[in-house]
């Protein structure tokens, strides 16, 4: 436009431009910092001589230039009306730049643009998938040897054939082959700077501290500050290992073993004595938690977030409708008949109210079905019947729960009366058991066993009462723990006095005092890793040493209402059985190394 305007030496009082393309129309109505450096110059170099609002966009068909950019016949040339006119609006007056213009397909990319790809190259060793595949160190260096010896026999001219049982030095040999390996691969820039004259090392390395050197055989070594001490080499400048590794991961199994399972300090002490391995008590403490044999004899059991507070806990009613029942003793009671040297075992049932956290009493001469059904007659009795009760597993409630059932069933025939078989039906007690070997599921009655026997041990101690003085002890013992407070006492003498489960008439107080004290977990407070069906795991067994207890796999998970699972199915040599997570210990062992074994 610059050397037409000069060529014409004429005055310009308005100056437009057209295109065609609408990717170009649209670069130059964008601001050029919004593309690469190519375009944006041009870019601004085209605003800088006409602004971006002087541009306007012409089709096509109506483009002169596109004359001279496609070519035109040289007879159809000189009679051409586009190229010697231009279009016919351009002389109906001074046209305006079209603001409106059809837009490039927004799935066409504005500007092509150079793509970067980053491609990490990872270099590995062509025998480290025999370092992967070796279960040991040792086999691995015997692996490692036979392969040199080979080698060295199908290649005369290498050295003599060399036959007869693996010597210590091939397999030392062999070890040092993998730790230049690992080495190479793990601290490739680190043996790059020794291996210049002068030595150093990277001050930017994380090895930096140790002041690392190459040895002889280009071994990486500690050089550390006890080059003086009167030690042997390898204690003076242990050779270095990263802290991952599959080398690494052998080494510190081998010395596990050899050192007959020892603890972290005594492993990694003894390895220290040869290799020095970065962050070494990670390392150790990482790999001694996959040995199976440790976990075992450790037999820590999984544990789980605490689970919410059950509805029926929550909600007001009349006290012991929702009752907790658990046994405790024996307890040694002396008969009546003067002199006599006898003892008669005999049980507490604790009763305890899901609500209000009440305890009732009952003492038991047996744990036998007929009397616990007798206990629990004299509870409802003096307590009323109760709609649900919750225990454990134990034999004597499970034949209880029959009982009744056939008790009811046969209360409900047309042999018995009428009236009876329709009380017995409005008052059914629907029975709740916990699953087997979980007394922490019924954690209400636990802790009033424990409320009982703090008593009890501090009035009985080691007397032999009779059957009369056990049951006053019990009943004074029931109202004591009566009118302990569930809530804070207050040192305000205006305030009203602490609510105890004696207090059943108070049902306000319960909900605004006694409900949001629960809302804190005391302990399992934070999630843990979901047990999964095909685990193997260790079922605890409190009468045996851990070596002893019984092997599981998970065949059922059973989550809770928050999705956590707190109770599995097992499959055993024994058939099937149900636990909770907090009887298990979970084995390091995986499905595809189970498998393969």
């Amino acid at each position: 436009m610059e050397t037409v305007s000069h060529a014409l030496k004429l005055p310009l009082q308005h100056q437009s431009a057209w295109t065609d393309s609408t990717v170009t129309l649209d670069w130059i109505r964008s601001h050029p910092l919004r593309w690469n450096r190519f375009v944006a110059n041009r870019v601004t170099e085209i605003q800088n001589r006409l602004p971006s609002h002087h541009w306007g966009h012409v089709s096509g068909v109506e483009n002169p230039a596109d004359c001279a950019s496609r070519g035109l016949d040289p007879s159809t040339f000189t009679h051409f009306k586009l190229w010697w006119n231009g279009p016919d609006w351009l002389s109906t007056g001074i046209p305006t730049p079209r603001q409106t213009y059809p837009k490039p397909d927004s799935s066409i990319d504005m500007e092509e643009r150079r793509e970067i790809v980053n491609c990490n190259a990872t270099t590995t060793h062509p025998w480290s998938d025999l370092l992967n595949n070796c279960s040991s160190l040792l086999k691995l260096q015997r692996v490692t040897v036979w392969c040199t010896r080979f080698t060295v026999n199908t290649r005369p001219h290498l050295g003599h054939a060399n036959t007869g049982p693996l010597t210590p030095a091939e397999l030392h040999n062999s070890l040092v082959i993998w730790v230049k390996i690992v080495q190479a691969q793990e601290f490739p820039s680190e043996i790059q700077f020794l291996q210049q004259v002068p030595p150093r090392v990277d001050p930017k390395s994380p090895i930096l501290s140790l002041n690392p050197f190459l040895d002889k055989n280009g071994v990486l070594r500690v050089g550390g500050r006890i080059h003086k001490a009167p030690l042997p080499y390898d204690n003076r400048h242990p050779i270095l290992l990263p802290r991952l590794g599959r080398l690494t991961q052998l080494l510190i199994i081998q010395e596990h073993e050899n050192l007959f399972h020892c603890g972290q300090q005594l492993l990694l002490s003894s390895i220290q004595t040869r290799y020095w391995i970065i962050r070494g008590r990670d390392a150790i403490r990482h790999q001694l938690r996959k040995c199976v044999r440790c976990t075992r004899q450790r037999a820590a059991t999984l544990q789980q977030f605490m689970a919410n507070l059950p509805q029926f806990r929550l909600h007001p009613c009349r006290a012991f409708t929702k009752a907790a029942v658990d046994y405790a003793g024996p307890f040694l009671l002396r008969p009546m008949v003067p002199r006599s040297t006898s003892t008669i075992k005999s049980y507490l049932a604790i009763f305890v109210c899901c609500v209000t956290r009440a305890i009732h009493l009952e003492l038991v001469s047996a744990m036998t079905t007929d009397a616990f059904i007798a206990a629990l007659r004299r509870f409802i009795a003096r307590r009323g019947c109760p709609t649900d009760l919750y225990s454990d597993c134990g034999t004597n409630f499970v034949g209880a729960n029959h009982e009744l059932r056939k008790f009811l069933a046969l209360s409900s025939t047309p042999i018995h009366n009428q009236e009876i078989a329709n009380q017995l039906s409005r008052d059914g007690i629907q029975w709740h058991f916990n699953p087997p070997g979980a007394p922490h599921f019924n954690g209400l009655a636990e802790a009033g066993v424990k409320s009982v026997k703090y008593h009890l041990t501090r009035i009985i101690g080691q007397t032999r009462l009779t059957f009369e003085e056990m049951t006053t002890t019990i009943t004074q013992v029931e109202a004591v723990l009566n009118s302990r407070p569930i809530t804070a006492e207050s040192s305000d003498p205006s305030d009203l006095a602490a609510l105890t489960p004696g207090h059943w008439t108070h049902r306000q107080r319960w909900s605004k005092e006694y409900i949001t004290r629960l809302q804190q977990r005391p302990k399992w407070m934070t999630p843990h890793k979901q047990i999964t069906i095909g685990d193997l795991v260790l079922i605890k067994d409190e009468r045996l040493p851990p070596m002893t207890w019984r092997l599981g796999r998970v065949q059922k998970v059973h989550p809770g209402d928050d999705g956590l699972i707190r109770v599995v199915t097992l499959l055993t040599k024994d058939g099937t059985l149900q636990r909770p997570i907090a009887k298990l210990v979970l084995l390091p062992v995986s499905q595809d190394s189970d498998n393969k074994s």
